[in-house]
């Protein structure tokens, strides 16, 4: 004998609060009210109540709980990663902040030195450690324009000793990836993306303390320098938002 069915509900109350063969109900705790309403409906027609099983919700990478509702409207894929719409696409082209020449590179690294300096992307870092400067925080993923690459091989040893691998990308930004860069940690380290690191500029930036330097590639131009204010994290969070 089959011990499950799958039943079409085209009501909210029903058929919970007509089937004299179940005992309980699961809910999670935005649908919990539901299941009261049933009970009551149930006491009305004589029914037994049914017992609530409230199980916890489980959130995406933006601390929003996942939902097939969400699925079914493309804001995060099957594993609950927040997917990024194809419309923000050219606004995440845009720099974040001033674009570096190469004469200009040398001035502005020298100019941080006292700061706090993360790098996002092969470029960035090894631009940096050639010049004398290990960033406080490194995010690589040992390819330049989505391809292999060996730019950083004369430091592979040394960044891989000081290393934590996490999965991101393309297209989105994992769970892990964000934890990663949110922990704090006195030591300079070095997170190595399994997939793509482009995106993580942004959690880098959010979560860097204000005054620090956040180093990127930009395409075709050069590098970014982005100086982390209070104003450039909201910009930033804003376009994080619009993941969702």
């Amino acid at each position: 004998m089959s011990r499950t069915s799958i039943i079409t509900i085209d009501d909210v109350h029903e058929p919970a609060a007509s089937m004299s063969t179940i005992d309980a109900i699961v809910v999670s705790e935005e649908t919990a009210f539901r299941a009261r309403e049933i009970n009551d409906i149930r006491k009305e027609r004589v029914l037994r109540e049914l017992a609530i099983l409230e199980v916890p919700m489980i959130d995406a990478e933006d601390r929003k709980p996942i939902s097939s509702t969400r699925l079914r409207n493309g804001e995060i894929d099957q594993d609950g990663r927040l997917v990024m719409p194809d419309n923000l696409r050219p606004e995440l082209a845009k720099p974040l902040g001033t674009v570096l020449g190469e004469r200009e590179i040398g001035n502005s690294i020298a100019g941080n030195r006292g700061n706090i300096i993360i790098t996002v992307g092969d470029v960035a870092t090894k631009t940096l450690l050639d010049s004398g400067v290990t960033p406080r925080l490194a995010i690589i993923d040992f390819r330049v324009g989505r391809k292999s690459s060996s730019i950083l091989e004369k430091y592979r040893d040394s960044l891989v000793k000081k290393s934590l691998s996490v999965k991101s990308g393309p297209g989105y930004i994992s769970k892990e990836a964000l934890q990663a860069i949110r922990a704090k940690h006195k030591e300079k380290r070095v997170i190595i993306v399994d997939g793509e690191e482009d995106l993580l500029a942004l959690p880098a930036i959010v979560h860097a303390p204000e005054g620090s330097i956040v180093y990127y590639g930009q395409p075709g131009e050069g590098l970014v320098e982005v100086v982390v204010t209070q104003e450039k994290k909201k910009d930033v969070v804003a376009l994080l938002e619009r993941f969702t």
